[in-house]
């Protein structure tokens, strides 16, 4: 009877242990703070302090310049989490375009601080970049580091968001501080509709839009072109522009109007050439 007691001690103690070390120190995606997510200071969570205090800090550089991306390149970006004597840290990122979803292509490049975890928020996979088990073991700061490779512009504006965790190493999630942010991440502006040719027919920008769009297009013969906007059921909602336009590559401005619904929509292209069309968001 005391043996079987004693074994049953010993199970009770690794569970608490390993479910504080999972809570502590092991990564966990979807809690970044984003639309749809809570952060994980919150209740029976790293809930001791308020959100962004004690002095710490948290903090995003990479080497795109401005936070400005070009389609389908490489980035470096790295996570700062900082908070004086402290000695274990933990973070967690996730890039997401205006619908909410992943954006690009998150890349490991340091497998021993970091790894992937994926949480479902209303249904659709977020895959993020968490820290490894001790993974931000160092000492007043820790610096999380990881590519990206960029999406196509199409994506539109981007939003990286991020949090950190400086613990007091204890194993359970008590005494931890929190500390997020986000940052936005836009198309760069040349590679945005100028530089999209003949291998890319038609482009809109910025998707998501608001009161403006900027097309560009590239037609084989001088031609009436005619930009028509449809609901996801492909109802017809409006006539945008009917032009004539010269062969080539074109660019054009177009106003919105104020009663468009908010929500998805198919923007439409069509001309004697044929006929393109592109998911746009309208906020």
């Amino acid at each position: 009877m005391k043996h079987s007691l004693l074994i049953i001690m010993c199970v009770l103690v690794l569970f608490v242990t390993l479910a504080a070390g999972l809570m502590d120190d092991n990564g966990r995606a979807g809690f970044t703070g984003s639309p749809g997510e809570i952060t994980c200071n919150t209740t029976n969570c790293h809930n001791s302090f308020v959100l962004n205090s004690g002095g710490g800090s948290i903090s995003a550089t990479s080497n795109m310049i401005n936070w400005a991306y070009e389609p389908l390149t490489n980035y470096t970006i790295n996570i700062k989490v900082a908070k004086t004597g402290v000695q274990l840290f933990g973070f967690g990122v996730e890039i997401l375009n205006g619908l909410n979803n992943n954006a690009g292509t998150l890349v490991i490049t340091d497998a021993a601080r970091t790894q992937f975890k994926s949480r479902s928020v209303g249904g659709i996979i977020r895959k993020n970049i968490v820290h490894q088990l001790n993974g931000g073991s160092s000492q007043d700061s820790v610096l999380f580091s990881f590519d990206w490779i960029a999406p196509d512009t199409s994506s539109g504006i981007l939003t990286m968001y991020f949090i950190g965790n400086a613990t007091n190493s204890s194993g359970s999630p008590s005494g931890d501080y929190i500390y997020n942010s986000s940052q936005t991440i836009t198309p760069s502006g040349v590679n945005a509709v100028e530089n999209l040719v003949a291998t890319n027919p038609f482009s809109v920008f910025p998707n998501p839009a608001t009161s403006t769009i900027r097309l560009h297009f590239y037609l084989p013969k001088n031609e009436i072109v005619e930009v028509k906007l449809y609901d996801m059921q492909c109802s017809f909602v409006r006539q945008l522009m009917k032009h004539y336009h010269h062969a080539g590559e074109n660019n054009v401005s177009i106003s919105l109007p104020a009663d468009c619904r908010t929500g998805l929509h198919l923007l439409s292209i069509e001309s004697e050439s044929g006929r393109e069309s592109r998911k746009l968001m309208i906020n």
